[in-house]
């Protein structure tokens, strides 16, 4: 379906609470701080409406093929450790100058390495909305069914789960 600029969108927008979190704090924090430039502002406001758009249509979208094979439940510790280290760092001291910098600089570091490596196949906001990482031999796939569901369904229907493909080798199993 798509490739890096999936992967692209979909990191984005698995940071849509910090970037709301992050405007949050610009506008109730102390006079005392310094304020972010409404550059920053504008550019986290543009990050929530891009990941907003992208999960929007990810979830209206129809499932496109089908996916079989042994189910087993899938282990996420590297991604939830990327996922939680962009999160705390741009708390160290991100609205002087210096500090969104460098939280930026982190941010797109850990998300290019996440994406070229592979590593980051994943958005919080599945977890979020119920859904559950489950491997199914080398793909991935995002469904709201436990692992008992999903094995009973696929012994039901040969012809397997019904998914869209979210990027390679990821999918999620929206209802029909």
């Amino acid at each position: 379906m798509f490739t890096k600029f999936a992967k692209i969108l979909n990191y984005i927008s698995s940071y849509i609470p910090l970037y709301i979190l992050l405007i949050w704090i610009s506008f109730n924090s102390n006079e005392h701080q310094i304020q972010p430039s409404v550059f920053v502002i504008a550019l986290l406001a543009t990050l929530v409406i891009i990941g907003i758009v992208w999960i929007t249509a990810l979830f209206k979208w129809k499932n496109n093929t089908r996916i079989g094979g042994k189910v087993e439940e899938q282990d996420i510790t590297k991604e939830s450790a990327v996922y939680l280290a962009t999160y705390i760092l741009p708390f160290v001291s991100v609205f002087d100058g210096v500090g969104f910098v460098f939280g930026a600089i982190i941010f797109f570091v850990l998300g290019r390495f996440a994406i070229s490596s592979g590593n980051y196949f994943s958005n919080p906001i599945f977890y979020v909305k119920g859904y559950k990482l489950y491997k199914f031999g080398t793909k991935r796939v995002f469904s709201q069914k436990t692992e008992e569901e999903l094995r009973r369904y696929l012994t039901e229907n040969p012809h397997g789960l019904s998914v869209r493909e979210v990027v390679k080798n990821t999918y999620i199993a929206l209802p029909q």
